[in-house]
């Protein structure tokens, strides 16, 4: 949540806000900010950054409750186990 937004779009940015804001304090959502989301995304784009906006916020409740890392914690475990980043070789493909 703390990340650099100035490589992102507006309607990037539209998401992102409204993600926040619903992380941080769901009660806090009003329909003034639905409806920012319904201006740059229809209503069935603002229904899925809901619903996605959800799903990942309920996951990370989930595994921070098990303590479990963060992603980017993950991901410089997994450069320092096995170095490099991981990629698909053609042999996966088959």
């Amino acid at each position: 949540m703390q990340k650099d937004d100035t490589a992102l779009t507006p309607q990037e940015l539209a998401a992102v806000v409204f993600a926040r804001k619903l992380t941080r304090a769901p009660s806090s959502i009003t329909d003034a900010d639905y409806g920012l989301l319904q201006k740059e995304f229809g209503d069935d784009g603002a229904f899925d950054v809901v619903l996605q906006t959800c799903n990942f916020a309920y996951m990370n409740r989930f595994t921070d409750g098990l303590h479990l890392p963060s992603e980017d914690e993950a991901v410089r475990v997994y450069h320092e186990v096995y170095g490099g980043d991981w990629k698909r070789s053609e042999r996966d493909f088959r």
